[in-house]
């Protein structure tokens, strides 16, 4: 079975999912680093994770600097797809727009 190789992450790339991190405890209260399995958490890396590839980083930076695997990001991405398509999920729905927008304004 072949090993994970690490991935070369660059300074503006990590400065960025530190600030996109620092943003979505600044909205919600949680830490989207916080090596926990609670919904909560779970939700607000999805959407860190979600911005970060919405702004071009590739899969394998957005799990190292998640400290997640590539498997995991991927299901973010189908999360956040659920987030916007999905009836139930009003809050979560609430909690992505703000982030997003804010994230983008903080981008510019």
């Amino acid at each position: 079975m072949p090993e994970n190789k690490p991935t070369f992450v660059t300074d503006s790339q990590r400065e960025r999912a530190d600030t996109l991190v620092l943003l979505m405890k600044s909205l919600t209260g949680i830490d989207a680093r916080e090596r926990n399995r609670r919904q909560a958490t779970a939700d607000a890396r999805s959407m860190v994770a979600a911005v970060m590839l919405n702004e071009g980083m590739p899969v394998a930076v957005v799990a190292q600097l998640l400290h997640r695997d590539h498997a995991t990001v991927y299901h973010y991405r189908k999360k956040i797809d659920a987030f916007m398509n999905v009836p139930g999920y009003a809050a979560e729905r609430e909690v992505w727009i703000k982030f997003r927008d804010a994230a983008r304004n903080g981008a510019e």
